[in-house]
Order: C-alpha cells, then sequence, then structure tokens
C-alpha cells in the first residue's frame, strides 16, 4: 500500500478497514499520518481501543507506515 499518498489519519484508517476509531485517534491529537508515523509506541488501550485483533491490525499497519516514511518521507507543501 502507498501510505505516502495519504496524508489524513482517517485515510489510513479506512484502507484498512479500521476507520471506526477515526475519532478516538483525532481525539487523542493525532490527524494527520505523519504525526502517527513519528511516535515510537501509541497507547491504543488508552485511546479506547480495545480488540486485541484491531490493535494489532492497527499496530502492523502502522509498522509499514513508518517504514514507507523512513524511505519517502513526506515534505511539507
Amino acid at each position: 500500500m502507498e501510505y505516502t499518498e495519504m496524508t489524513t489519519v482517517h485515510d489510513w484508517l479506512e484502507s484498512i478497514k479500521m476507520g471506526q476509531y477515526s475519532a478516538m485517534f483525532s481525539k487523542a491529537g493525532y490527524t494527520h499520518l505523519d504525526e502517527v508515523a513519528k511516535q515510537d509506541e501509541l497507547d491504543l488501550n488508552e485511546m479506547g481501543i480495545k480488540l486485541i485483533g484491531h490493535k494489532n491490525k492497527i499496530r502492523k499497519s502502522l509498522r509499514d507506515v513508518k517504514k514507507t516514511f523512513e524511505k519517502d518521507p513526506v515534505l511539507p507543501v
């Protein structure tokens, strides 16, 4: 998946079928994908994400996002 094409956390979550958590990320202060990619570890429990399968899916995707941003950092326009 090409994460550098996405800019918002909502778009990213929708792309991995986890869009129901968009408001939780927004409430935690994460609206842009590059903000999430800069984090070492997100406390998904604290954000209100309780299902282990969903947390695993989000963490796996987040690792991919970080790899993509390390390879091809997004420059502000």
